[in-house]
């Protein structure tokens, strides 16, 4: 949009001229003085811009520089010449991983395809469980009985990676000269899900357990801590059930000072003949 004259020239009757509107005179200091302000402000809050120089670092070297690398992937593989000196291959590589029909190609749809099904399976058997979870923490009425239970659940997932899988790893583990089999493998051999040969041989030997023992795994560390979320929402809602049952109660909680308020500021509902309580005679003003 074009600005004009009048936006920032006011005509002077007694002298006859054009001079700058105060509003211009304003706008004008302001864009003279722009980096003057910034940096002012800078050395005002010195402390937190000190603080960004960390994570403007990590995303400098380890977000950024790396994408110069990835240049690689359309370059003849050069050991001694640098990336940018390299010659150019063009989708080359990806055709060999995609359609070469080599057993790179084969590894790699492979790896796509046990990809799709891990995320497939924790899509259908993890996302359930943290509601399942939250549901069960909301029926249990001692609070301490409930505090125990939600922390024995979270507990795993403030435990390193390294943790949990050597825990895993030392359930199902087999028997060695050493030391014995797994705990899990023993029961489950005890129960005749497994056989002997297969726990003696450890379960993560076997290709066919492992996408359950990575999905049931996967569950035992992170269903406690998904389930504050839901057991949040299913606990106030319940509550919010039972003020709207119960008007008496939800007095009580207000408090009279509440009620006087509300009584000078009625909110004006759509059905506001019809109201559900009237208040006490002491609350009245």
């Amino acid at each position: 949009m074009k600005s004009k004259a009048a936006d920032f020239l006011i005509y002077d009757e007694a002298s006859g001229l054009y001079r700058e509107s105060p509003e211009q005179a304003v706008r004008d200091d302001v864009e003279k003085h722009y980096w003057l302000h910034v940096g002012r402000s800078i050395l005002k809050d010195w402390r937190l811009y000190l603080m960004l120089i960390p994570m403007l670092l990590v995303f400098l070297f380890w977000r950024y520089l790396p994408m110069y690398e990835l240049l690689g992937c359309f370059k003849v593989s050069d050991e001694v010449l640098p990336v940018s000196q390299q010659l150019f291959s063009g989708f080359s590589y990806f055709k060999r991983l995609l359609v070469g029909g080599d057993d790179l190609s084969a590894e790699f749809w492979r790896a796509m395809r046990n990809t799709f099904i891990l995320s497939f399976y924790g899509l259908c058997f993890g996302f359930p469980m943290p509601i399942i979870l939250a549901l069960f923490f909301n029926e249990i009425k001692s609070n301490i009985a409930r505090s125990v239970y939600q922390v024995l659940t979270y507990l795993p997932k403030f435990m390193s990676t390294v943790v949990m899988t050597s825990l895993v790893v030392m359930l199902v583990k087999q028997g060695s000269l050493t030391s014995g089999m797994g705990i899990v493998s023993q029961a489950l051999a005890k129960l005749g899900w497994i056989s002997q040969d297969v726990a003696n041989s450890g379960m993560l030997n076997n290709p066919q357990f492992f996408r359950p023992i990575y999905i049931i795994s996967g569950i035992w560390e992170s269903a406690g801590y998904d389930s504050i979320v839901f057991f949040a929402a299913s606990h106030h809602r319940h509550l919010a059930h039972q003020l709207r049952g119960r008007p008496d109660r939800r007095r009580r909680q207000m408090g009279p000072d509440a009620l006087r308020g509300s009584a000078q500021h009625p909110v004006h509902h759509r059905h506001h003949a019809h109201h559900p309580y009237r208040l006490p005679a002491e609350h009245r003003l």
